[in-house]
């Protein structure tokens, strides 16, 4: 799983060098949120913090600024969704990765906070 992602991260920093060469501004203001939910009442799981953890850091590292929620209630999901998208500018890059469990019902897509 972390060599997909990890295959995923450098692809999307290889599309943004890509465009940095074709007349985009390179100081492009890049933001990420990160969230990790593993302590479930029932059915907890054991990677999705480490998971967020290693993305958070990685992603910093490409100079993104990262929000990193942890074991976040809905509540707590909800704000940080909203906030990130409010800081969010025309001309941004905006990454949202999520580990934890989710559903889908009725063809719609639910994270499980």
């Amino acid at each position: 799983m972390r060599h997909i992602i990890t295959l995923i991260l450098l692809c999307g920093l290889g599309c943004a060098q890509a465009a940095e060469g074709h007349g985009t501004q390179s100081a492009e203001k890049r933001y990420a949120l990160v969230i990790g939910n593993a302590a479930y009442k029932s059915s907890p799981l054991s990677n999705p913090v480490n998971d967020a953890n290693d993305i958070a850091a990685k992603l910093r590292g490409l100079g993104f600024e990262v929000v990193l929620k942890t074991n976040a209630t809905l509540r707590e999901m909800s704000r940080a969704i909203t906030q990130f998208g409010e800081r969010l500018d025309p001309g941004s890059v905006a990454l949202f990765y999520y580990a934890g469990h989710g559903i889908q019902a009725k063809g719609r897509n639910y994270l499980i906070p």
